[in-house]
């Protein structure tokens, strides 16, 4: 019972990071801040936030290190996703270009 306490506890802290993280980018951004720019900064940083803390959920880190490589990640949350979007395209441009790019290093 306390590894199922433990479990929910330390997704509930990762929700609240990536909440934290997508208000101080809301607060910073200097352009107008409407209902649907905060929702929207909310859900992909939610978004980002889990798929980051379930790909550390089997790593050997402390939890402090884990909690700071979400918030960094919900922070940045969007240009992760704009990021992977733009390798998606790449990739569907030409599968096999963007492999042999891959397997070289990115040259």
């Amino acid at each position: 019972m306390d590894e199922m306490n433990n479990t929910w506890s330390a997704k509930i802290l990762t929700v609240c990071i990536a909440i934290g993280a997508a208000l101080v980018r809301i607060i910073m951004d200097a352009r107008r801040i409407t209902f649907l720019a905060i929702l929207r900064a909310i859900v992909v940083a939610g978004f980002v936030a889990w798929l980051v803390g379930e790909g550390l959920a089997d790593v050997d880190l402390a939890s402090g290190t884990k909690n700071a490589i979400v918030g960094v990640s919900s922070l940045l949350s969007r240009e992760l996703v704009e990021g992977l979007i733009q390798l998606g395209k790449q990739f569907q441009k030409d599968p096999r270009q963007f492999i042999d790019s891959v397997r070289k290093g990115g040259k």
